[in-house]
């Protein structure tokens, strides 16, 4: 029974083995590709059919796993990703013959039975869940830039084929804190909110920089390598965020003038990973890539004019938490709006009648055919009471304002809608946007009567 189980699971794997039959890679400096062509890819058929349906191929899955061998996953870090892994969703249909979700025979699943292919699910996860694709792939395309070594004339996937690694790990980490936690450590580079005007966009760091930074970090978790040193901006912040989540590095932050902002070492202990928020240009073009044997610059695409456009997959964001959700994403502005209480309350409750008068069709309000036609809000939840609570059960910061949001929904539809109008009209009065005060100044990036609107839209 024994070797039939252990049959079994060995066909469920997809194994990358050198010349000699050895499974793990030794390989720590630059990739041997003379010894790469040479390595054999061997799994069931099944197997090899979940690769080919992903649209990955098995060359790219063993230079990734190749190219991730130095990592070394610490305790933790193996207990999060398996357990990360273990909440991924699926869900059979037609007597277990059709899964969606990550089902129990996904790639994924397969990649992980090997300590060389968690590395690839893990640091393709942790990209996807910050960086866009294309952008997790073009880091990952840097990094076997760097592994390839000078004069290497050696085949490398195409970016298309990173892209379908990317996607197909997408994901993993969604269900788990990791995103949450990039996005604290992002904020403390200064960039309190998610969203943000497209002047103060977060922008990706050099692929080349990321990559650089990555095989630093690879080196301090295999024990090649104390500590380093990052100076950049938020990307710096996620590089931070894999090496303390997934190798149990202490990292410690620094702002421009050298003070710590952070630090989850002891007082007496020096951060294996420092991180200096410092995003001066001239900084960056005087020193390039690495300053010191143990300093890395991460340099911005925002600084380079040919990388950066309106329309770009370079932005980078983590996650934020539910409870803060408002004002995580929109800052100040956000806070601004919920310490209006009436105010707020009354748009968020006047909203609430008028959708009521609008779904029951109330007579003598002027509802044309096509109105009630094309209205979408029928449900108990949409409308009157059921809105407001819907709202805080939604948004948790919307709960202290459900006393006045109540007292608005009561009125009439002719008075619900005035006050309305009124609601925002004084919003307009106490917003210091640019429309709001027809201001040319630099103010706060957001309306507040458009972010009232906005969350009552998302309702």
């Amino acid at each position: 029974m024994a070797s039939r189980r252990e049959a079994e699971a060995s066909s469920e794997q997809l194994l990358v083995r050198n010349s000699s039959g050895n499974a793990a890679f030794t390989q720590q400096g630059t990739i041997d590709w003379a010894a790469l062509s040479r390595t054999t890819v061997s799994a069931s058929i099944a197997v090899m059919a979940r690769v080919s349906a992903a649209g990955v191929d098995p060359f790219t899955i063993a230079v990734g796993q190749l190219m991730l061998s130095k990592f070394r996953l610490s305790v933790l870090g193996e207990h999060r990703l398996t357990t990360a892994l273990s909440k991924l969703p699926s869900f059979s249909g037609y007597g277990n013959t059709l899964w969606f979700g990550f089902g129990i025979k996904n790639i994924v699943r397969t990649l992980a039975m090997t300590a060389e292919g968690r590395n690839c699910v893990m640091l393709c996860a942790s990209l996807a869940e910050v960086h866009s694709p294309q952008m997790s792939a073009r880091i990952l395309s840097a990094m076997v830039d760097l592994h390839k070594g000078p004069g290497s004339k050696g085949l490398t996937p195409s970016l298309e084929q990173w892209l379908s690694l990317v996607k197909m790990c997408s994901g993993v980490l969604s269900a788990s804190p990791f995103a949450v936690t990039a996005e604290h450590m992002m904020g403390l580079a200064g960039d309190v909110k998610v969203a943000v005007g497209a002047k103060h966009k977060r922008v990706a760091g050099d692929p080349v920089d990321v990559a650089v930074a990555l095989d630093a970090i690879a080196r301090i978790s295999n024990g090649s390598l104390l500590s380093v040193t990052l100076i950049g901006g938020s990307e710096c912040a996620w590089l931070a965020a894999v090496a303390h989540w997934f190798f149990e590095i202490d990292v410690e932050f620094k702002n421009a003038a050298e003070q710590s902002l952070e630090k989850d070492s002891q007082p007496t202990d020096r951060p294996r990973v420092l991180v200096i928020f410092n995003e001066n240009s001239a900084i960056q073009r005087h020193f390039g890539v690495v300053v010191a044997s143990e300093t890395y610059v991460i340099r911005g695409l925002k600084d380079n004019i040919f990388e950066f456009s309106e329309v770009s997959n370079h932005d980078i964001t983590g996650r934020v938490t539910w409870q803060e959700a408002i004002q995580q994403t929109f800052g100040e502005s956000a806070r601004t709006l919920l310490r209006q209480q009436a105010v707020f309350g009354s748009a968020i409750g006047s909203a609430a009648r008028i959708f009521q008068g609008i779904s029951k069709a109330e007579p003598d309000r002027g509802f044309s055919r096509f109105d009630i036609r094309t209205w979408c809000g029928y449900h108990d939840s949409s409308f009157g009471q059921g809105y407001i609570n819907s709202a805080v059960d939604l948004l948790v910061e919307l709960a202290p304002l459900r006393h006045k949001m109540e007292a608005a929904s009561k009125a009439s539809y002719v008075d619900a809608f005035g006050a309305y109008q009124v609601a925002i009209a004084k919003l307009t009065f106490l917003c210091s946007c640019n429309k709001c005060t027809e201001s040319p100044d630099h103010k706060p990036p957001f309306c507040l009567p458009l972010l009232a609107e906005t969350v009552i839209r998302l309702i």
